[in-house]
């Protein structure tokens, strides 16, 4: 049950990721054709300052999903409706804060760009995009977070798949109408907010004994504020530099960021479907003490999560400028052809999915108190250095920053998950650098030999992006089979069970 859950998980996160992929690919090529650079900015812009009021659910979703696991294990009904109400308040009264937040915001933000775009287009812009988030707060999030630890994921996932297909097709129509686009954002939000309505039927007809009415137990849900630091640390890191963007360079500037980080985004969401595959079963793992099988799972996914992280960013280095030229061919307000970026952009994306394998463990078994501190220093560095940068250096002096706060925090978590937690010795991760540095090197020379058409619309950038992926495939699979063939042997007979269980 255990694999076929992960399986469903993995499968219905991987459409969502592709599905979300292709709504970032579309939505903000439409804003920038139909209202200009400086609306797509101030969306982006406004998005952002919004996931940052989030910050007020002081992590109570990750820490409740941590104990929840255990529970859920043994089968402890009691214990289970406990923490989901304990869950639920904290999300009534976050909730209620962040709409406070928001209102303040709706006023303050517009003052920031007043240059820029109108007061009263800014701040009806904060209200409807922080609508989505109330209703997060006061709704879905105590849904999220027992589907999540029972290995139920894949419903959520395929709820909001529907939510985002509708979001597109409503968005796409209003705006060839010439709605407007603030009435556009109200529309669009109000119905993938409507989610909801099916998680509860969902869970009231298939999970009678749920209960979030019960006596809460704040001593339940342990290391709420460890939580909270690694989730401002991740809100620093994403978000902070088209917050110091929009202050200092300007709206226009952060929609050329944006399109650079919706290619990062989209790898990001792929990857990150292994991460919300194999997350709960770790959990489950670890809720039985079974350091073997905790080990041996692991050092699978590590290896095929390095693997997987190289083949796409070797694929991904060939393809980034040829993409971003076609995508935003015909859009003259503005240079969006910048190489710097997306060299700068494909380092962050490498560092950034290769902590995956650890944060995943560090999530499962909770260890947030013992890795807090160097999540905090990952979020000095970045945002020091991006001050220090951004007026000499603009997007590239950001991105500086982001990228050395996260060489630094991959090299303590490879540490402090993977040395000290799993394997007790460094041989085994720095074996997986060296033979994926080295073997992503040789695909990167290998693919520069050939004749390849010039990439000029998508037909010839899917082309190539398909005889590019199968020749570093191929050439990752030879030297897996090399220096990791018992790995290998062993992934074939799980996908091979995993199919028989299945069908």
């Amino acid at each position: 049950m255990r694999t076929k859950n992960a399986a469903y998980n993995l499968g219905t996160s991987l459409l969502l990721s592709l599905i979300t992929a292709i709504s970032g690919l579309i939505l903000p090529k439409l804003f920038i054709v139909s209202y200009g650079s400086t609306i797509n900015g101030l969306i982006s812009s406004v998005k952002q300052f919004i996931v940052y009021l989030s910050l007020v659910e002081a992590g109570i979703g990750y820490a409740s999903i941590a104990m929840l696991y255990s529970p859920v294990r043994l089968d402890d009904k009691n214990k289970i409706n406990s923490i989901l109400s304990t869950a639920k308040k904290h999300y009534s009264d976050s909730g209620k804060l962040f709409f406070l937040l928001i209102i303040s915001l709706s006023i303050i933000y517009p003052l920031i760009v007043l240059n820029q775009i109108s007061w009263i287009t800014g701040f009806f812009m904060v209200l409807v995009l922080g609508l989505g988030s109330v209703v997060e707060f006061f709704v879905i999030g105590k849904y999220r977070v027992f589907l999540t630890a029972i290995q139920k994921g894949y419903i959520i996932y395929l709820v909001q798949t529907i939510g985002v297909i509708i979001n597109i097709l409503v968005t796409i129509t209003l705006v060839n109408l010439n709605i407007n686009l603030i009435l556009v954002q109200l529309i669009a939000t109000s119905i993938y907010s409507l989610r909801f309505v099916f998680l509860k039927v969902y869970i009231q007809k298939n999970y009678k004994w749920v209960d979030y009415t019960t006596s809460s137990n704040e001593i339940l849900i342990k290391d709420k504020k460890e939580v909270l630091i690694h989730q401002v640390v991740n809100l620093i890191l994403v978000n902070l530099p088209i917050i110091f963007i929009t202050i200092f360079l300007g709206l226009k500037e952060v929609s050329v960021f944006t399109i650079y980080l919706l290619v990062h985004n989209m790898i990001v969401m792929v990857l990150s479907v292994f991460m919300t595959g194999f997350q709960s079963i770790f959990g489950d793992i670890i809720a039985e003490n079974n350091v073997d099988t905790l080990k041996k799972n692991f050092h699978l996914f590590e290896w095929l999560f390095y693997s997987l992280t190289s083949i796409i960013y070797v694929c991904t280095t060939l393809l980034y400028i040829p993409f971003i030229t076609i995508y935003t061919s015909g859009i003259s307000d503005e240079n969006y052809i910048r190489p710097t970026i997306a060299i700068l952009f494909i380092f962050i994306g490498v560092l950034h999915n290769l902590r995956v394998p650890y944060m995943s463990i560090l999530n499962s078994a909770g260890l947030f108190k013992e890795t807090k501190n160097s999540a905090i220093l990952e979020a000095i560095l970045s945002l020091l250095i991006s001050l220090l940068l951004i007026n000499r250096f603009q997007i590239e002096g950001v991105l500086l920053g982001w990228l050395i706060a996260h060489l630094y925090r991959l090299i303590k978590l490879i540490k402090q998950i993977s040395i000290e937690y799993i394997y007790k010795s460094c041989v085994p991760t720095l074996k997986l650098i060296v033979i994926n540095f080295c073997s992503s090197l040789l695909s990167y020379c290998v693919c520069k030999l050939f004749e390849m058409p010039k990439i000029l619309n998508y037909s010839t950038f899917f082309y190539n992006g398909i005889i590019y992926f199968c020749v570093v495939s191929l050439i990752f699979l030879l030297l897996n089979y090399f220096f990791y063939k018992e790995e290998l042997l062993l992934l074939f007979q799980k996908v091979f069970l995993l199919i028989k269980k299945i069908g």
